[in-house]
């Protein structure tokens, strides 16, 4: 299989994002009725998956690094922020650092 996948782009941060996000759409035809919106959500899911497996399998690694690039720029603030906004006060700083007296 490493054989197969050299030279192969493989999964990368958008195709995880188009993983996740066709797993969350794959959910909806449950919560939300209606045959033609379960079709429509069906076929959208179906081209998501074709189009994962398409960048995962592609040799062209210069186009698909500048297409994950471009998602990262977009994605990249949006994430900070998410992480920023539900870690706890004062999470990701390290211990204080020790101070030194130098009034004698």
């Amino acid at each position: 299989m490493a054989r197969f996948m050299y030279g192969r782009n493989g999964a990368d941060q958008l195709c995880w994002a188009l993983f996740i996000a066709e797993l969350v759409l794959s959910l909806l035809p449950a919560l939300v009725p209606g045959q033609a919106f379960a079709a429509f959500i069906h076929y959208t899911t179906l081209f998501l998956c074709v189009y994962l497996l398409f960048r995962m399998f592609s040799r062209n690694l210069e186009k698909r690094r500048a297409e994950n690039a471009k998602f990262m720029q977009w994605w990249g603030p949006k994430q900070s922020a998410l992480r920023g906004a539900t870690s706890p006060p004062g999470a990701g700083r390290g211990p204080a650092a020790p101070t030194r007296n130098t009034s004698m």
